[in-house]
């Protein structure tokens, strides 16, 4: 692998970092990509944050010699910093006094203009020696801890946040061999961070089901070994039933889609960085998601619905009659009078006379607050899973009825 320049070529008009000269990089070893693809491996198998992170800082230094070797978890809006260290710095009130002098760092200072997602830099790139031991963050924070040089990778996160890999060392600065090793890694800690983030998240869902905490509108299907069901809740049942034909025959088989798709699932477990995509189905109006969880070698299947248009059913609370309910259905839906007219096969003034007397039984006066209540009845139903109802109301302008 070569590199002829560290910055991705749609960043070449940015300010060039102070001391960098380009050049092409000398290719990896064997060595060096054995000892990255065992890191990428062993970070894949974390389950949690918080493992990921302590795992990270400690291997790393095996792979780039350093004094130090932290991840920094940033908020720069707050300001806030939160970060985990392989030792801990020299200094007392730590992330206090970085988060005072954060802006003047370089590696916040200069991102996204020279310091890119994925792309390692070092200090020397952006400030000479003299004007960083000026700086107050120098003098009260690395200084005491003997830091002089810094190489870091941003990693794939939302703004505000900002995630960074930094490692340090106090004798010399690092090489472009370090450079490019931190390099390799950056996509793949990105995807790393983001599998434990989304495991993270699946287990809390899972520990508020398993506690028989439905109320959110979610359901859970435990797994025993060959994907037959251990044991499924009467939401989650009722789920399948309705978005999977044929229905097997045997009540203790999964639906033959979600067999195959937790069948693949099963096959990516080993795989560093395979994705673990959920699967998603729609159908008579709603939209069914599926994740799957392994702990502890125990599958578990946690199931959401959404419903993505308002059925009669979900007005029957409002009081309206049979055909108004069918009418306000279809204009929550974004049908127009016409629109409406054409599905029941009645007359487009009959639609009008129809949505005036919704309007007046609901004492509105306009289609938007007529939808309006049809989606708070709806979701009051559901348990406030509606979702893409006003989605085609937007940017249509409003007809006269």
């Amino acid at each position: 692998v070569r590199y002829m320049m560290w910055r991705p070529s749609h960043q070449q008009g940015a300010v060039r970092p102070y001391g960098f000269s380009g050049g092409c990089m000398a290719a990896l070893s064997g060595r060096d990509y054995r000892a990255v693809l065992e890191l990428v491996e062993e970070l894949h198998g974390c389950v949690s944050f918080d493992t990921f992170a302590h795992r990270l800082v400690h291997a790393l230094p095996r792979i780039i010699r350093s004094d130090y070797c932290t991840i920094n978890d940033v908020d720069v809006l707050k300001p806030r910093v939160r970060w985990v260290a392989n030792r801990d710095p020299k200094v007392e009130n730590g992330p206090e006094i970085f988060a005072r002098h954060m802006n003047e760092h370089p590696f916040i200072r200069h991102r996204h203009a020279a310091y890119a997602t994925h792309v390692p830099a070092m200090l020397s790139d952006f400030v000479g020696q003299i004007e960083w031991h000026d700086s107050a963050l120098y003098n009260e924070f690395y200084q005491p801890s003997s830091i002089e040089h810094m190489l870091g990778v941003p990693l794939a996160v939302d703004f505000p946040r900002e995630l960074q890999v930094v490692v340090f060392r106090g004798d010399r600065d690092f090489d472009t061999r370090e450079r490019q090793v931190l390099g390799l890694l950056g996509t793949h800690l990105s995807a790393a961070v983001h599998h434990v983030e989304a495991v993270d998240a699946l287990a809390s869902e899972v520990e508020a089901l398993r506690n028989g905490l439905e109320s959110d509108g979610r359901a859970v299907i435990t797994l025993a070994p060959g994907r037959r069901l251990r044991h499924i809740s009467p939401r989650a049942r009722s789920w399948l039933a309705a978005y999977f034909a044929p229905h097997p025959q045997d009540a203790a088989t999964l639906p033959m889609a979600v067999d195959q798709w937790l069948r693949h699932q099963e096959l990516c477990i080993g795989e560093a960085g395979a994705p673990r995509q959920p699967l998603v189905v729609e159908r008579c109006g709603g939209r069914l998601t599926i994740r799957a969880l392994w702990e502890r070698g125990a599958a578990l299947l946690v199931l959401s619905e959404q419903r993505l248009q308002i059925g009669r059913d979900d007005l029957v609370s409002l009081g309206l009659s049979p055909r108004e309910t069918e009418v306000l259905a279809w204009l929550a839906s974004g049908k127009t009078n016409g629109a409406i007219a054409e599905i029941l096969g009645l007359s487009p003034l009959t639609i009008k006379h129809a949505v005036e007397r919704i309007y007046a039984k609901l004492g509105v006066g306009t289609r938007a607050s007529a939808t309006a209540i049809a989606v708070a009845a709806a979701g009051a139903r559901h348990g406030g899973r509606i979702v893409c109802v006003f989605s085609r109301l937007r940017h249509r302008p409003r007809k006269r009825t």
